[in-house]
């Protein structure tokens, strides 16, 4: 994974977001963890997504209990 995070050209956008920079390594210790949890590449993962309409930001709210809508809606001050 390769910053920026938010680069869509990678099918990244809809798993990274603006994260706060605290969180990134964090995000990306998960996001290579729901990977290899849901089929190993990003085409078995969005056919798991679309299977069982569950995403990263479910597994995320799992894994750390912190509510993804307030990371998506994060505005640094």
């Amino acid at each position: 994974m390769e910053l920026p995070l938010d680069d869509d050209s990678k099918r990244l956008a809809t798993y990274s977001h603006g994260f706060p920079p605290c969180l990134v390594p964090t995000v990306v210790r998960l996001l290579r963890q729901y990977v290899e949890e849901h089929g190993g590449n990003f085409d078995h993962v969005r056919e798991y997504e679309a299977r069982t309409k569950h995403g990263f930001s479910d597994y995320f709210q799992d894994k750390t209990s912190i509510p993804y809508a307030d990371l998506v809606d994060y505005e640094p001050r």
